[in-house]
């Protein structure tokens, strides 16, 4: 490592000399007297390289299944306490990587003890590496580990109050241990809600950005196949004209893949739809009798054969009731809600529909006493 400040201090604590390490990391001493000296490393420059696979190797460590070199476990020691623990484990994972809080310390250093037997001794070389980059990475180099993003265009008609639901999905099958995503939302969304088939991801929002990390402790891995969605985004636009308008989520380059050996997975494609937003106008719904005593009816037509999915929701959000879950042809249809084990007040209802096009309807409803 090129750059880096090195500092000759007798036994005594003064420092006598330093130097700067050239391009192959080597540095020199001139004219060093015999006796014993502690040669000490700092560097202003930027730190770096840490991904899940440091994290990985970190677990293997506490599960007595791999053995660090010294300046390993000076770069898993990233909460310094001296001793490596889950705590070490957990602040890469999630404080680091999940939500982009820095570690303590940038850089970790050995330090040498060097006795000079004679009246001079030239180049010797320490290790070093970024606290955190427990594999010695230093950069994840985005060539060697890309994701390829596919953005099919979906158009969604829709009430202006809807949220926009974005799924990533895999697009191939694929077996992962491990996962870092980062996605920005532009500035004219809000997330309300991420959800992932991955019980114990990690998910941290801040700052127009979603941050998910996840390791497999069982090393089973975690099967994605085509299709399968690994995160449900639900956001609401802040900002939206009568005409609607178009909207697309980015992924990080720092986003990755492990598999159970903890190795990057290469060339991983996925699915984030763009989503062409166009403002319901003409896609006829109601509910009849409103309010309503024990039973309902709701109304409505289907501009295209296709799937729909109908479903009455609490003034919270929970889904109480679905009424309908299939294929239907394009027309009028009407189905019916049973409301005699409903509590009186408020209730939401929404129909989904996907086709050709997709489309989501809502309408309120009131449970009367």
């Amino acid at each position: 490592m090129s750059g880096v400040n090195a500092y000759l201090t007798e036994a005594e604590g003064s420092t006598i000399d330093t130097a700067i390490t050239d391009n192959e990391g080597f540095y020199t001493f001139f004219n060093v007297a015999a006796g014993n000296y502690t040669i000490s490393f700092s560097t202003e420059q930027p730190a770096g390289g840490v991904e899940l696979s440091d994290a990985f190797l970190v677990m293997l460590k506490l599960m007595n299944l791999y053995t660090f070199t010294p300046i390993q476990e000076l770069a898993a020691d990233v909460n310094c306490t001296g001793t490596i623990t889950w705590s070490d484990y957990f602040m890469i994972l999630v404080s680091y990587l999940n939500q982009g809080n820095p570690f303590p310390n940038d850089w970790v250093f050995q330090t040498a003890s060097v006795t000079i037997p004679t009246g001079s001794r030239d180049g010797y070389i320490s290790r070093s590496s970024s606290s955190g980059d427990v594999n010695g990475n230093l950069q994840p180099d985005p060539k060697s580990n890309p994701i390829f993003l596919n953005n099919p265009v979906v158009n969604l008609t829709a009430d202006i109050s809807t949220p926009i639901e974005f799924n990533l999905s895999g697009g191939q099958n694929l077996q992962i241990a491990g996962m870092h995503l980062a996605i920005r939302i532009p500035a004219d969304l809000n997330v309300i809600s991420v959800e992932s088939p991955i019980p114990d991801a990690s998910i941290f929002i801040s700052q127009g950005q979603i941050r998910v990390t996840w390791i497999d402790k069982t090393r089973q891995g975690f099967e994605i196949t085509e299709g399968t969605p690994l995160l449900v985004i639900g956001t609401k636009a802040t900002d939206l004209s009568r005409d609607g308008q178009s909207y697309s989520l980015t992924l990080g380059n720092e986003s990755h893949f492990i598999n159970i050996d903890g190795e990057l997975l290469p060339g991983v494609s996925l699915i984030l739809p763009t989503i062409d937003l166009k403002i319901q106008k003409d896609h006829a719904h109601s509910a009849y009798p409103n309010p309503f005593l024990n039973n309902a009816t709701v109304y409505y037509h289907l501009p295209q054969d296709g799937h729909v999915i109908i479903a009455l929701y609490d003034q919270s959000g929970k889904q109480v009731q679905e009424m309908e879950n299939g294929v239907s042809s394009a027309g009028s249809h009407q189905v019916n809600i049973d409301g005699s084990s409903l509590l009186p007040g408020i209730y939401h209802y929404s129909i989904r529909f996907s086709g050709n096009d997709q489309y989501i309807s809502t309408g309120t409803m009131i449970k009367s006493r």
